[in-house]
């Protein structure tokens, strides 16, 4: 057996590149770049042409637009990061001159099919230039192809600006040109175009998903503009004349990405010419991805826009419409979290023993960590292998990871109040309860919480340590300060206020949330106090610890999740809430190992699984994975909170008699106060296609009204065609009524001549519908959203409600134990915000069951008098509500799968006041190859009287790990099989007298007609119903399958592992002329690059360097391959699902440069439940034969 201090040491290479690329359902990848690469080299030029200059040859001068720099190829404009990123920068030197970068693809064959769709994607991060932003002009977008070699045929050919931004505005602009300059049908030279702010965060300084899709798909065709999945931007083919459309839309372009300084654009929003004297040098424009996804003709009306999250990063935990999906998890060069071997290890000690300039962390002196963290400053530029074996090799260290850098995006609320600035604004439209009455709160009423409060159970004496990103403790609901004697009475902040990796954490004792609202919001669902919008937190006198683990910027590290984890459990947490994590899928993370250890010690660690639902099984994340660890999944609550502008309307001219309403602002947003008369475009509340076609020529002019309208079918039209016709009739207002409460939303209706642009549930636009079929008049008074009050309303949610939410992680863990424990309303929860960024939010995610998990186990404990996490989630468990398989469009006859929820909705009064307790809260039978067959546990019987017990069996969903005929793992909804297990009992009723526990046995037969091969999980709940009216269940899970038959990967360009670039596999013998490492490159650099496919999860990844030719290098044999080394980041263990894109730079993992010659690469994985000294348990895939010259 290999040591854990081995294991761990192999982990600390350097990293691994992450493909950044997700997936989307239905869609096809064609192309992409996630930026692999050494760091400070170019970009791959087998993908991407360098532009140079201030022009192209024999093109207009300073490209068209007057931007004033000129581009290079130089490293300090244009460089790869080395940990998949790409930066463009713009540099003003001592002249006063600028230089900056542009590149182009290759390719320039980019084009939606007939009938079909092309989606063009990046995850961008805009230059951070703060007010010294002026001429700053950063641009994502596209020409058409037959620009190229033309250069005097724009604006006829097509263009689309995804991604245009200027002088540091937070917004997204997105543009069309076409046609003919200036004037023509795209209004040229500024083109039809719209723009919004970026959702939750700014577009500078964090990164957003910026997608465009082209749609053939129906008539007529359009094509969209959408920012983290939100729709802000659309031109249709009715928009144009037929030849202009087929033009721009139909023939094939290319991409650019750019950052150009000056030009007509940032004047014209400046009013002047830019840049300034003080425009600030130096600031970055990077992407983390570019893909072009497509969609056959024969697949359109599979898809959904959502991405589905990529597979390895860390994640923020909320669903994709209120935090974003988009993360990545690096190593920091260098840099070490050592575990010493005994209690005298010193740091200052063992780094002067190193013989290293080392840069300390922090200290890790903890009882259940002793160690640091710390980076190596004269060592290797990356993180080598002989560093990491030398470090661990010391007699003091006991294990060594990688400092790994995590991001954790911020959350992009559904809806969102405001910052009071006078006193006008104030909350409105809900009745103000007081604490005594019933508690009404429905995330509360569906757990059972409501019932315990009428108790007068409030989590009295109870610590809650929340590791998130701090809590705004100033605000009056989270009881106005910190410290003794305050709600928020203890804790840390971990980074400190300027923190920013790599660079050292600079903690201080302030966990103050102000530019998050993460942590806030998960302390208003904790323990919030009595408030204007009539909500409590579950457990409002409890006492929490806020330890802000991560700042501003979104960025932290695993030694900083680490410490803040050890700092709550040693200032007496009882329960340990944590909405963060890394998709990993095993139990042996680090991060899982410390929670692991913790929970062992009597603390509650409640942890969010993630929000990678729509990706499939095995994907819980880290720390949730850890043993004895509790995993929240979430279900949606039964209503949808909704914070809108409030305003109100009269009917018949009522004087002094007005209604109230509230909508949600739209684009372009109202700007004034507005009291106009009602229109409706039709006279029928579920009209389908309102203003999809022209008006009649009867319609009155309607400049002077506000234009009711129901949001029309996709199948008919989109707002912007809506909103285009409704402005042919004068028409300047429109409030649109959603079809659903599912579906209330903003709208983005932007046309000339429409200024203002909301949205009114469905029910009040049936009511107005109602009053106009009747005759009356009705007035609507619109006020100004930057000045109104904000109204709280509820809708019912009457299609997800009360069950699993879609994006809910799926377990189970690679070892098969049970993830989610149990869920709880996670989808649309309204709770506090920061102060300055709105006061209060609604989100969605694990994010949110996770810290009303947390609650309830503080009002169960104080109940039952208890705070020992075994027997609260023991009964928590065994008491809690399943729900009935919803695979998104169908309610089943059938429980949802174990892996998807759990046991169910937890019940903290039945889980309070149960006199029945399980000495088990879950069972796992693990795979056909390793079954377990049976198991045996205990009932207790805590009452004063015998109760007599009946043993039972409810089965839940079957569910495949694969779909048929395919290794990559099913998207939701997985398939399901009508075959479940047997289950038999050593008694089927069981009598057990008071304070005494008898032992039952189960045993399994799994289930037969299944397909083996396809990995299908079984799951169902084990009852118990006790003549004293309980009923309890214990849920199970197994696999009908073998894991270790599962291939970790398949070989070949067809499956995704071979030597080449995305889809183009590299001819054998191909000659790469390199480098040599440590030279600078003279210019484009075309690397060997090896791409992997894990299709399944490995405990070992390897990718071992062999030599073909005669090197004099020393070989090492691992079964039958004479490897000379590993590259970068190899060996790797405890690996998840997903894709590696890898470049190789003639530089081994140990430093070692090999010389010039023939060789190839063999990647290997060890399966699931592998031996890894059997070859026969791993899989192996080598690349074809290549040459490396190097430049002399």
């Amino acid at each position: 057996m290999v040591s854990n201090k081995f294991l761990t040491a192999l982990a600390v290479g350097l990293p691994a590149i992450q493909a950044a690329v997700p997936e989307i359902a239905g869609f096809t990848l064609t192309w992409s770049d996630d930026f692999v690469g050494t760091a400070n080299s170019l970009p791959n030029t087998a993908n991407w042409i360098i532009d140079n200059g201030t022009s192209y040859p024999g093109g207009p001068a300073n490209w068209g637009t007057g931007e004033i720099q000129t581009y290079t190829s130089n490293v300090n404009n244009l460089k790869l990061d080395g940990n998949g990123a790409l930066a463009i920068t713009a540099i003003k030197n001592t002249a006063g001159a600028w230089t900056s970068a542009r590149i182009e693809t290759q390719r320039a064959n980019f084009v939606a099919a007939a009938g079909g769709k092309m989606r063009i994607q990046a995850s961008l991060n805009l230059p951070v230039v703060g007010t010294n932003g002026i001429g700053y002009w950063p641009a994502f977008w596209t020409l058409g192809a037959a620009y190229r070699g033309n250069y005097q045929n724009w604006p006829s050919i097509g263009e689309f600006d995804i991604l245009e931004n200027v002088n540091g505005i937070n917004k997204v602009w997105g543009v069309m040109h076409c046609g003919t300059s200036p004037g023509g049908p795209c209004k040229e030279k500024d083109g039809l175009g719209g723009n919004r702010e970026c959702p939750g965060t700014t577009c500078q300084g964090n990164f957003h998903k910026y997608t465009l899709e082209v749609d053939r798909s129906a008539t007529p065709e359009a094509v969209r503009w959408f920012v983290d999945d939100t729709l802000f931007w659309q031109v249709t083919q009715d928009d144009l004349p037929a030849d202009v459309w087929t033009q721009a839309v139909h023939e094939p372009h290319f991409i650019l990405m750019n950052l150009a300084i000056g030009g007509e654009f940032p004047n014209n929003n400046y009013g002047s010419t830019t840049p300034l004297a003080t425009t600030v040098s130096g600031a970055s424009f990077q992407a983390e991805y570019i893909a072009i996804f497509s969609l056959p003709a024969a697949a359109v009306g599979l898809s959904l826009l959502s991405t589905v999250p990529t597979i390895d990063p860390a994640i923020p935990l909320a669903n994709q419409s209120s935090e974003s999906s988009e993360n990545s998890a690096t190593v920091i060069p260098g840099a070490f979290v050592v575990e010493w071997e005994t209690d005298m290890a010193d740091a200052p000690g063992f780094y002067q023993s190193l013989g290293l300039e080392v840069e300390h962390r922090l200290d890790l002196k903890y009882q259940l960590f002793k160690g640091a963290s710390f980076r190596i400053v004269n060592g290797s530029n990356d993180v080598s292998n002989d560093i990491s074996v030398l470090i661990a090799a010391r007699p003091e260290v006991k294990s060594i990871w990688p400092v790994r850098m995590v991001t954790i995006p911020t959350a992009k609320p559904l809806y969102v109040g405001k910052t009071r600035t006078t006193t006008s604004g104030q909350f409105v439209g809900v009745d103000k309860r007081q604490t005594e009455e019933p508690d009404t709160y429905t995330p509360h009423v569906m757990t059972q919480v409501d019932k315990l409060r009428a108790e007068g159970y409030t989590g009295k004496g109870i610590r809650i340590g929340i590791v998130d990103s701090g809590v705004d403790y100033t605000h009056p609901a989270l009881g106005g300060c910190f410290g003794e004697g305050c709600l928020v009475s203890y804790g840390w902040d971990l980074t400190g206020d300027n923190y920013f990796p790599p660079n050292s954490p600079e903690p201080d004792a302030d966990p103050y949330d102000g530019c998050i609202g993460h942590g806030t919001h998960v302390a208003g669902i904790i323990a919030a106090q009595a408030n204007e919008l009539g909500f409590t937190g579950a457990a409002p006198d409890v006492t929490i610890g806020a330890y802000r683990a991560w700042g501003c910027n979104s960025l932290t590290t695993n030694d900083i999740l680490l410490d803040a984890f050890n700092a709550a459990f040693e200032d007496g947490s009882d329960i340990i809430s944590c909405s963060a994590g890394q998709y990993t899928g095993w139990a042996n993370d680090p991060w899982a190992i410390a929670a692991s250890r913790i929970a062992a010690k009597g603390v509650s660690v409640i942890v969010a699984p993630g929000n990678s639902g729509r990706s499939g099984m095995f994907l819980s994340a880290s720390p949730a994975t850890g043993f004895k660890v509790t995993a929240a999944g979430s279900v949606d609550n039964i209503i949808t909170p909704l914070l809108l502008t409030a305003c109100s309307y009269t009917v018949n001219n009522a004087t002094g008699i007005s209604e109230p309403f509230g909508f949600i602002s739209g684009g372009p947003e109202f700007a004034e106060n507005i009291t106009l008369p009602l229109w409706s475009v039709s006279n029928k509340s579920d009209s389908a296609n309102d203003a999809c076609s022209p008006l009649p020529d009867s319609t009155p002019d309607l400049s002077s009204r506000i234009v009711l309208l129901r949001v029309a079918d996709t199948s008919e039209c989109y707002s912007s065609t809506q909103a285009t016709n409704v402005a042919a009739k004068g028409g300047k207002y429109l409030l649109f009524y959603s079809q659903s409460n599912f579906s209330i939303a903003t709208i983005y209706a932007y046309s000339d001549g429409i200024i203002g642009v909301g949205t009114v549930t469905p029910a009040q636009g049936a009511t107005w519908i109602n009053l106009l079929n009747q005759g009356s008049d009705i007035k609507i008074h619109l006020v100004d959203p930057a000045a109104a009050d904000i109204r709280y309303e509820a809708v019912t949610n009457d299609v997800s409600g009360d069950l699993t939410s879609l994006t809910t992680a799926w377990g189970p863990t690679w070892e098969i134990v049970s993830k989610p424990q149990f869920t709880a309303p996670g989808g649309n929860i309204l709770s506090t915000w920061p102060m300055v960024m709105g006061e209060y939010s609604v989100l969605s995610g694990t994010s949110m069951s996770t810290p009303l998990i947390a609650a309830v186990f503080a009002l169960v404990g104080q109940a039952r008098g208890t705070t020992d996490p075994v027997e609260l989630r023991n009964v928590i468990s065994s008491t809690s509500r399943a729900r009935p398989w919803f695979d998104g469009a169908t309610v089943h006859g059938i429980l949802a799968p174990v892996p998807q929820q759990g046991s169910g909705v937890v019940q903290a009064y039945d889980a309070a006041h149960a006199k029945t307790i399980p000495s088990v809260s879950e069972i796992s039978f693990n795979d056909t190859e390793n079954l377990v067959a049976q198991h045996t546990f205990s009932i207790r019987n805590t009452g004063g009287d015998a109760v007599i017990y009946k043993l039972g069996h409810t089965k839940a969903a079957t569910a495949y790990t694969f779909a048929s005929g395919s290794r990559s793992a099913s998207q939701f909804p997985n398939p399901t099989v009508d075959d479940w297990a047997e289950l038999s009992f050593s008694t089927e009723t069981i009598s057990i007298s008071a304070g005494s526990s008898a032992e039952v046995t189960v045993k399994v037969v799994p289930p037969r007609n299944v397909n083996a091969t396809q990995l299908p999980v079984y799951s169902g709940l084990i009852t118990i119903e006790a003549d004293n009216g309980e009923t309890h269940s214990i849920p199970y899970i197994g696999v009908a399958g073998s894991m270790k038959e599962t291939p970790t990967f398949l070989e070949g360009p067809e499956h995704g592992t071979f030597l080449g670039y995305f889809n183009n596999p590299t001819a054998p013998n191909t000659t790469f002329t390199i480098p040599r490492p440590g030279t600078t490159p003279p210019g484009s650099v075309e690397y060997p690059s090896i791409q992997a496919s894990l299709h399944f999860g490995t405990q070992m990844a390897r990718a071992d360097v062999v030599a073909i030719s005669e090197t004099g290098l020393p070989t090492t044999a691992f079964f039958d391959i004479d490897s000379i080394g590993f590259l970068s980041g190899f060996p790797e263990p405890w690996v998840v699902r997903r894709n590696y894109r890898l470049g190789f730079t003639g530089e081994l993992a140990d430093g070692t440069v090999v010389p010039e010659g023939t060789y190839k690469i063999v990647f290997s994985g060890l399966r699931v439940f592998g031996d890894r000294g059997k070859r026969e348990d791993w899989d192996f895939a080598e690349t074809v034969p290549f040459v490396i010259q190097y430049i002399d």
